[in-house]
C-alpha cells in the first residue's frame, strides 16, 4: 500500500510567499511533491512580476506601456509566465547534464515559481524613502539567486555545488529572456 504524496496545504498566498522568501525547506519539498502546486506557483510568478515590474519601472517596461497602453498588464503577465517556463526548461536541460539524472521538469517548474517570491519585496519601495530605490533591486537580485539555488536543490535533490551551478546558469538565462522579448515587442510595435 503506497502513501499518498504530500499536498500543498491550502494557505493564503501571502503565507506561501513568506515561506518561500525565507526558504522553508518543507514548503519547497511539498511544492516539489505536489503535481497540483503549479497553480499557486504561477500565482507567485504573477504577483511577484506585477510587484517588481510596476514598482521598479524599468525603462523598457515604461516604453512598452507607452506604446501598447492597456495591453501592458496581460502582456507582462504572459511574458513573465513564459520566462518562468523557459528558465525552468533551461535549468532542466542543465540538470540533465550536470546532475546526470532524469530530473522531473514539473518539480523544477513548481519550485522555481515559488523562488520568484523575493520580487514581492519591491513593495517596500512604496513605504520607504527614495534612498531604498538605489539598493533594493540589488538585494532582490541576490535574494532571487539564493532562492533559485535553493529551489533547484529541493526540486532535484542534488548537492549545493550542483544546485548552485544549475541555479545560477538558469538565473542568467532567465535574466536574458525578458529584455530580449521586450526589445522584440518594441521593434514590432514601432
Amino acid at each position: 500500500m503506497s502513501t499518498p504524496s504530500p499536498r500543498l496545504r491550502a494557505a493564503p498566498l501571502f503565507l506561501r510567499l513568506l515561506e518561500a522568501m525565507i526558504l522553508r525547506r518543507d514548503l519547497y519539498e511539498r511544492v516539489a511533491a505536489d503535481p497540483e502546486a503549479w497553480r499557486p506557483a504561477a500565482a507567485v510568478v504573477c504577483v511577484s512580476s506585477l510587484a517588481y515590474g510596476a514598482l521598479m519601472g524599468s525603462p523598457m517596461l515604461l516604453a512598452l506601456a507607452h506604446e501598447i497602453g492597456n495591453w501592458i498588464l496581460p502582456l507582462v503577465l504572459f511574458f513573465d509566465l513564459l520566462r518562468w517556463w523557459i528558465a525552468a526548461g533551461a535549468a532542466h536541460v542543465m540538470s540533465l547534464v550536470l546532475a546526470r539524472d532524469r530530473a522531473d521538469f514539473g518539480r523544477l517548474l513548481r519550485c522555481l515559481g515559488f523562488a520568484q517570491a523575493p520580487k514581492v519585496l519591491a513593495l517596500l519601495a512604496l513605504v520607504a524613502d527614495e534612498s531604498i530605490a538605489d539598493w533594493l533591486p540589488r538585494v532582490i537580485g541576490v535574494w532571487l539567486i539564493v532562492s533559485t539555488v535553493a529551489a533547484v536543490r529541493y526540486a532535484l535533490g542534488v548537492g549545493m555545488g550542483r544546485a548552485a551551478a544549475i541555479g545560477i546558469l538558469g538565473f542568467c538565462v532567465e535574466s536574458l529572456v525578458l529584455p530580449l522579448v521586450g526589445a522584440i515587442v518594441l521593434f514590432v510595435t514601432s
